[in-house]
């Protein structure tokens, strides 16, 4: 049985011993022989793609399991249900809709082209607006009105009540006071009807109490009260709490008898203020 020489023995058969162990493995040329190297010898991971030659590894290598896996194949019997000498449309993979078709001429869908035919046509659109305005009426009785070159409506279509002379005598009525002579008042007191500004003059018989101021006023509106007590005097006079005051508090009438005072109620286009104009006025 070869073997290899032993230390400190087979003095003078070494290379003759050596020589047989070598041959059990190597051609005399010192290649490995075929099937010399088995399973046993290999190490795991020790052959790799980089330690085997291109194409050295044939079939009739390969265990007759592995070869039975490679040699197995699942022919094509059929194509979309055909066979033969197959010939495919669109249609028999389920691209029955589709088109070659350039962006420009693609068609839109049914529920796009429902709501597009529900919009209004241009033409017909600007057709209905013409109809609109006639432009005969223009500047006329019962028409319509232009606007000059600054956007302004020219003084020939104001309509006669918006005339300067008729604001004017407007401005006019709304702001020239009117007068009320006196009478004699006690008790609870409204104002509501003095829509313009207006002097009020009054007589206390007893105590008042002004309950009402006129809605709606412009600013500036202006009423001036002129009180006089009678011969008994002391009359006091109570405005709506809404009323500003001069530090918050309410002018305080004369208590002589006969003893006359005068009070502005101003609206300033948010609140209405009370101011003395003079008291005890002789």
């Amino acid at each position: 049985m070869a073997r290899l020489p032993q230390v400190g023995g087979d003095a003078g058969n070494w290379g003759a011993l050596l020589n047989d162990f070598l041959l059990q493995s190597h051609t005399e040329e010192g290649d490995l022989k075929t099937d010399s190297v088995g399973a046993p010898q290999i190490q795991p991971a020790s052959v790799t793609n980089a330690a085997i030659a291109f194409e050295t590894i044939t079939e009739n290598k390969l265990s007759s399991a592995v070869q039975a896996k490679l040699n197995t194949t699942a022919p094509v019997t059929s194509v979309a249900s055909k066979t033969g000498d197959v010939s495919l449309s669109k249609g028999d993979v389920g691209l029955a809709n589709v088109d070659d078709t350039s962006d420009v001429n693609k068609p839109i869908s049914t529920a796009t082209q429902n709501a597009l035919n529900a919009k209004a046509d241009a033409s017909t659109l600007s057709s209905a607006l013409a109809t609109k305005v006639n432009t005969a009426s223009v500047g006329s009785a019962n028409g319509v009105a232009s606007l000059d070159g600054n956007g302004l409506l020219p003084d020939a279509q104001v309509p006669t009540r918006l005339s300067t002379n008729s604001l004017n005598s407007t401005i006019a009525t709304q702001t020239t006071p009117t007068y009320s002579a006196t009478s004699d008042v006690t008790g609870s007191i409204s104002l509501a009807s003095y829509t313009k500004s207006s002097v009020i003059q009054y007589r206390l018989t007893g105590n008042i109490t002004i309950t009402t101021l006129p809605p709606s006023p412009i600013i500036g509106h202006t009423l001036t009260l002129v009180l006089t007590q009678d011969a008994t005097g002391s009359r006091t006079l109570t405005l709506p709490g809404t009323v500003k005051k001069a530090y918050g508090l309410a002018p305080t009438l004369s208590t002589s008898a006969n003893a006359l005072d005068m009070l502005h109620l101003f609206w300033d286009g948010v609140s209405w203020h009370v101011f003395v104009a003079g008291l005890a006025m002789s």
